[in-house]
């Protein structure tokens, strides 16, 4: 009997439009991210997901910005950062793609680097999980996309 009262309690839950409700089921994700950019340079960021605008922030040498979330039950989580610095181009990357992270992080650890963003590897030890900046004509799409 009980059984059946939890199953039944769960497919409530499962099959209501609230984000929110869906959000419980999940663990925290905790997300920092360091500028490591070479001869001092401040960083700026600019960090957003589908419903969430996280701010822009100035982060000096060494300095972090932090964030934490629920991820959609579906799997379907992500945010996206913009970063800028003195005599750089406005570039992005999705700093937290829930199929990419799903296993490797629930505490996403990132130095951002001229070259691009590399994550911290609990295996190594050591921030070798670089990636490429993103493609920046899909930033002014998504840009476009969220002010519409």
């Amino acid at each position: 009997m009980k059984g059946i009262v939890l199953l039944l309690s769960l497919l409530a839950l499962l099959t209501t439009n609230s984000d929110a409700r869906i959000k419980l089921l999940k663990h925290r994700i905790f997300v920092v991210i360091a500028n490591d950019l070479s001869g001092g340079l401040d960083l700026t960021l600019h960090c957003k997901s589908r419903d969430d605008d996280l701010g822009e922030h100035l982060l000096h040498t060494n300095q972090t910005f932090e964030f934490n979330f629920r991820p959609y039950f579906w799997g379907t989580t992500l945010f996206y950062c913009s970063f800028q610095w003195k005599g750089g181009a406005l570039i992005w990357f999705d700093i937290y793609k829930e199929m990419r992270e799903l296993k490797s992080c629930t505490l996403c650890k990132w130095i951002i680097r001229e070259n691009g963003p590399c994550r911290y590897d609990y295996i190594t030890g050591s921030y070798s999980d670089c990636y490429p900046w993103n493609n920046s004509t899909i930033l002014h799409e998504k840009k476009n996309a969220l002010q519409n």
